[in-house]
């Protein structure tokens, strides 16, 4: 311990001036579970506002490949095999796609 608190010190051929460059701390432990600052609520409104408007794009794309696919499909039937599509991404909610259906209805006509 004598030679590392030396002013100089010669360590396999390397001449170390500093004593200072040596750590000899003892191990600290950091908590790594403890949050961050949480995300500001206008970020988080921001990113449920782009979510539901690519889910919009994804129900109204999955609309339009089911009356590609039939010509003619009653309403019910044609939930039904919209939600059954989108089962697998994720849960759509009904008003959403009743609205979109609509909309392709009546902009058709």
């Amino acid at each position: 311990m004598d030679n590392l608190t030396s002013s100089s010190t010669c360590i396999q051929g390397l001449n170390i001036n500093n004593c200072s460059f040596f750590s000899f701390s003892k191990k600290i432990k950091i908590n790594l579970n403890v949050p961050l600052k949480s995300v500001e609520q206008k970020d988080i409104e921001g990113l449920h506002r782009t979510i539901d408007e690519d889910r919009k794009m994804v129900i109204q794309a999955a609309i339009v490949r089911t009356m590609k696919a039939r010509q003619t499909l009653k309403h019910a039937l044609l939930m039904q095999e919209v939600i059954q599509q989108l089962s697998s991404r994720f849960k759509p909610k009904i008003p959403v796609i009743k609205v979109n259906s609509f909309f392709f209805l009546y902009s058709k006509i």
